[in-house]
């Protein structure tokens, strides 16, 4: 079983972190303008309760996409193995 260090750099190596950041920053912004907006509109507080819902629960599929995926200026694409030496599976497939 890899020790934490082992994990915690592999999660860099993933661009996890970065991933998790960008969308805290984003559902931030979003519950703001959101929030506005909906006293603007008359809507009441429990739709709001909705969108932080949504959002609490869509952050472990961010980290899951962060952890499989990386955004690089050609697109997204599939993060490559660590190096051609290890054969540790550390994808999140269930076989």
């Amino acid at each position: 079983m890899p020790g934490l260090g082992e994990i915690v750099r592999e999660l860099r190596r993933r661009r996890v972190f970065r991933t998790a950041a960008i969308y805290i920053v984003g559902v931030w912004v979003l519950l703001e303008v959101i929030a506005l907006a909906f006293q603007s509109f008359g809507i009441p507080d429990t739709a709001l309760q909705y969108i932080w819902l949504a959002g609490i629960a869509g952050f472990p599929l961010a980290l899951i996409f962060g952890w499989r995926y990386d955004f690089t200026a050609a697109g997204i694409v599939r993060t490559p193995p660590a190096d051609g030496a290890d054969t540790t599976d550390l994808s999140l497939r269930n076989f």
